[in-house]
């Protein structure tokens, strides 16, 4: 099958390179990290990486155990490859405003050169689809029920980008990198492509093994927390587990301290932000499990980034903008990190389809980080969150109709998206609190994200947890997230 190259010389010495690693490797991998066993009946993906620093990539081997739950016979499974996203200028994530961020140094290509694919051992038939060639297709012989070991080897090409993946002076990033499994839901696998709106990835969850090795001055924040051992070449190998995940997101930096405290740790080179950030997590964190129960893993890793995009949150992992450590920006820090504290369970841990149903996590996220200052600061604090960050966007027009119920494919630009599935969704659910009162409400977001930790859920099961307290309110709701512009648009709408 055609796979398309990059430059081949640069490709040629990558693969050389890569092909020496692995010749190294052992091939039982998926119990990697700690040795402890993966969940039974859960897929699981374990990646052995080396870094190539003078060439920017990484040497990849991944064994993946994917299990087949359709119901129905496969014969074939899917992976997402989003790093393809970079391939070409034309399917890049970023919109215009966001593109001169995200590259500094100009639009340098990177992505995925898959070297080889097995099942059970054995060479398979694969291939590459989508526009950026984002999803890798393996034919399987599966009944429901059976299991297949599919291993890749691969090389990761970062370029100098400050988005979801890439290499930059301070720090490489890989968030949605690795090949993850595809979502199965409706009797199809969901396969979204990349948007410069949103958080278009949606994965299977599993459970993830890290072992990376790289020079040792690099230290390295990971989903679920990384310990680290030190090689004879002068080398660090970092691993890393998290379980029932839908990415293994990873940020290394050659100048990151480390700043602990309880199930938070702080990756960056400020000690007064860092302490500031432990605080601010610690506090959120220490909300949202009373609220909508433990935290979901055993760590939270928070990491000072040159990601462009203000903040990330992946599982067991926040990538936050350089910008927000600054002392004049620590109003914009705590709402980053308490809001993507709040993604941790909304998104990370419920999944949702991100492409058609954003608001899901998106509105919910931004609502319960606004709930989080009621608490903390008092009823006055809270209501001014909502009027400087929530009441302007209800004032704004946007053109095309957009509501916070809209698909995510409906935005122009990340702005956009923010201002309406945000922030007016955030306004649609302050009334449908305001409705319902706060215990209640509450208590349908704890039976939400309890019924739902694991699976991938919709409007539909938003609507049981909320009834499940007591009335119906699906109709309120679909007329909140439709009208929430003209509804809630008037002055001193919060003011008490």
């Amino acid at each position: 099958m055609a796979k398309k190259r990059g430059n081949a010389a640069r490709v040629l010495a990558l693969v050389l390179a890569g092909l020496l690693v692995f010749s190294a490797l052992a091939s039982a991998l998926y119990m990697i990290a700690l040795g402890e066993e993966e969940t039974p009946g859960r897929d699981s993906c374990a990646v052995r990486a080396e870094m190539l620093a003078d060439e920017q990539a990484l040497s990849c081997e991944q064994i993946a155990v994917c299990v087949n739950r359709t119901g129905e016979k496969l014969s074939q499974l899917f992976f997402s490859c989003y790093a393809n996203a970079l391939r070409r200028r034309e399917t890049l994530p970023f919109d215009a405003d966001d593109l001169a961020a995200a590259f500094p140094q100009g639009y340098a290509p990177g992505g995925l050169e898959i070297l080889e694919v097995l099942v059970d051992g054995e060479r398979a038939d694969w291939g590459m689809q989508g526009e950026a060639e984002e999803f890798l297709r393996v034919a399987v012989d599966l009944e429901a029920g059976e299991s297949a070991e599919i291993t890749l080897r691969y090389l990761l090409l970062l370029p100098v980008c400050s988005g979801d993946m890439g290499a930059g002076l301070f720090d490489w990033r890989l968030a949605n990198a690795f090949p993850a499994p595809c979502v199965w839901r409706d009797g199809g696998y969901r396969l979204n492509s990349p948007l410069a709106a949103g958080e278009y990835a949606w994965n299977q969850e599993a459970d993830w093994r890290l072992e990376l090795t790289a020079p040792k001055e690099w230290i390295l924040a990971a989903s679920g927390g990384a310990v680290s051992r030190e090689e004879e070449d002068g080398r660090r190998t970092w691993t890393a587990r998290i379980d029932g995940a839908r990415d293994m997101a990873v940020a290394l930096s050659r100048r990151y301290t480390v700043w602990r405290q309880g199930k938070i740790a702080v990756y960056a080179n400020d000690a007064s932000a860092a302490r500031f950030a432990l605080e601010t997590a610690g506090a959120a964190l220490a909300l949202f499990e009373e609220w909508f129960g433990e935290y979901p893993w055993a760590e939270l890793d928070i990491a000072m980034s040159q990601y462009c995009l203000e903040a990330k949150s992946a599982p067991g992992l926040i990538l936050l903008e350089r910008e927000l450590f600054a002392h004049d920006a620590r109003a914009d820090m705590e709402f980053a990190i308490v809001r993507s504290t709040a993604r941790q369970y909304f998104g990370c841990a419920a999944g949702n389809d991100p492409v058609n149903e954003p608001w899901l996590s998106e509105a919910t996220a931004t609502f319960a980080a606004l709930l989080t200052y009621r608490v903390r600061y008092g009823e006055e604090r809270f209501l001014r969150e909502m009027r400087e960050r929530v009441l302007p966007s209800l004032a704004l027009t946007v053109p095309g109709g957009v509501t916070p119920g809209s698909a995510a494919t409906y935005f122009n630009t990340r702005a956009e998206y923010d201002l309406v599935v945000r922030l007016r969704g955030a306004a649609a659910l302050y009334e449908l609190w305001d409705a319902m009162g706060e215990e209640r409400f509450l208590a349908a977001m704890r039976a939400y994200l309890e019924e739902n930790r694991g699976a991938e859920c919709g409007t539909r099961e938003f609507v049981a947890a909320l009834d499940s307290t007591g009335g119906s309110w699906g109709a309120l709701l679909a007329d909140l997230l439709a009208t929430i512009a003209e509804s809630g648009a008037q002055t001193g709408r919060y003011e008490r």
